[in-house]
């Protein structure tokens, strides 16, 4: 989402990119930030199975973007790999980020009828069969959070 932001956004705003892989901000701070001085990247230490070994649980995190600060919050696959746990934490904290008037968008795996019907015919891309709560459908009970979508 930053590189072509760079086109878009002035020198006088800002774009803060949050990221859980250490090598990734590393690689943005160093091809985007350089050039483009208004692009930050932190990276935020939480606990992630795959991408981040942490003690810190991610209800415990607390987002390091000031109240009423964001024109634009954009997450990508970013709770479709979070407990439902996680994402209840997160759902309240977002909307305090945002301006009056601002924009959020993120992604999710949609699971319904259609859906639910292709994975039984093995026709799914992402067959997602189990559910241990009946809110979330998950792709492997072992590690739930690699894929997971919230109903």
């Amino acid at each position: 989402m930053a590189i072509p932001l760079t086109q878009y956004l002035s020198s006088t705003s800002h774009y803060i990119g949050l990221e859980i892989i250490f090598y990734a901000v590393s690689s943005c701070h160093e091809n985007i930030h350089t050039r483009y001085p208004n692009f930050i990247f932190k990276h935020v230490v939480a606990e992630n199975l795959y991408y981040s070994k942490s003690n810190i649980p991610l209800t415990q995190l607390s987002l390091p973007v000031e109240d009423n600060f964001a024109d634009f919050i954009f997450m990508n696959s970013v709770f479709t790999h979070l407990h439902p746990a996680d994402c209840q934490y997160y759902a309240p904290e977002l909307p305090k980020k945002i301006k009056s008037g601002g924009l959020f968008w993120c992604t999710w795996l949609i699971i319904n009828d259609e859906s639910k019907a292709l994975m039984e015919k093995g026709m799914s891309k992402y067959n997602m069969p189990w559910t241990s709560d009946e809110i979330a459908y998950y792709q492997t009970l072992e590690n739930p959070p690699y894929a997971l979508n919230i109903l």
